[in-house]
């Protein structure tokens, strides 16, 4: 008679601790982990022999798009340097981290270039002249986005970054952003800056008006809710054999948090009325923004008098 014995090595706490690392820089596929789960399904359901004989290479797993939803919920700015919080805790207080307009300014977003354009008012005669004063200038503001954790589908990223209108930020207008892109995404917006005004110059004296243009680099890490849902409360899962086109097991998914969990580390369960629900879940995404915004602009004045 012969024993086997079999040895099982518990991780050690360095192992748990780059374990936790990872899962902290680690983009999820959504698409991966719905085909995973359906293909151990579809084992599961096999015996001994057919599981001998199903090599997943020979199927085709397929996940329809068209069932799921996703939403943007909330954008996040913060200081470059905030460390990210994932306990339940945290983001429930995340307001008591987020900078204050001072702080914002001072250490998220820096002065970067200012443009100064200058005209010249003349007047020789001696009566008071008043002269119009306009000005129309392109600008852009160009924003890269990259993201270090968060979660893909079907290879690609899918969520929104929304910023709405701060001064303190210099943020002059509302931005929004579709990101798509899994290797980083620069977004350009055309704003254009006018200027109009009555330039009163006196007897024998000259004006020069002098129009700064400023831009602020921009510099933040940003933290992103996106609600993944089902309108019809289940979807599914088609495996197809590639030799015939036959599907040969249909997954039905009807429970998201039990499909992601423990596998997405970027998951959050939503709850309502105390209860989780099945049929939706959020996703947190972290990452950098980065780039030019353009400012206000101002007009400055200055006089003297014309040599005779």
């Amino acid at each position: 008679m012969s024993v086997w014995c079999c040895w099982r090595c518990l991780p050690s706490t360095k192992d748990l601790e780059q374990e936790n690392q990872f899962s902290r820089i680690k983009i999820s596929d959504l698409t991966e982990v719905l085909c995973d789960n359906a293909w151990n399904e579809f084992l599961g359901g096999a015996t001994m022999l057919q599981k001998l004989c199903r090599n997943r290479k020979n199927y085709d797993i397929e996940v329809p798009e068209n069932f799921y939803v996703f939403e943007h919920i909330k954008t996040s700015v913060y200081d470059i340097n905030f460390k990210e919080q994932d306990t339940d805790e945290a983001i429930q207080g995340e307001r008591t981290h987020e900078l204050s307009s001072e702080e914002t300014v001072s250490r998220g977003v820096s002065c970067s270039d200012q443009v100064s354009l200058e005209t010249f008012f003349g007047n020789d005669t001696p009566d008071r002249q008043t002269y119009k004063f306009r000005i129309e200038k392109s600008r852009k503001t160009v924003i890269s986005v990259s993201f270090q954790r968060g979660f893909t589908f079907g290879g690609q990223a899918n969520f929104s970054i929304g910023l709405a209108k701060d001064t303190s930020l210099g943020i002059e207008t509302d931005l929004h952003f579709e990101v798509t892109k899994t290797d980083g995404q620069t977004f350009e917006e055309t704003i254009l800056t006018e200027a109009t005004s009555d330039i009163v110059v006196g007897p024998h004296s000259h004006c020069t008006a002098s129009i700064c243009l400023e831009e602020k680099a921009f510099y933040k890490k940003f933290k992103v809710i996106t609600r993944m849902s089902m309108p019809q409360e289940a979807a599914p899962v088609y495996i197809r054999r590639k030799s015939d086109k036959k599907v040969v097991m249909t997954s039905i998914i009807c429970d998201l948090p039990q499909e992601f969990g423990g596998k997405v580390p970027c998951m959050k369960e939503v709850t309502e009325d105390g209860q989780t629900l099945q049929s939706k879940v959020d996703f947190i995404t972290w990452g950098i923004l980065k780039g030019t915004l353009v400012c206000n602009h101002k007009i400055l004045l200055k006089s003297g008098t014309s040599v005779s």
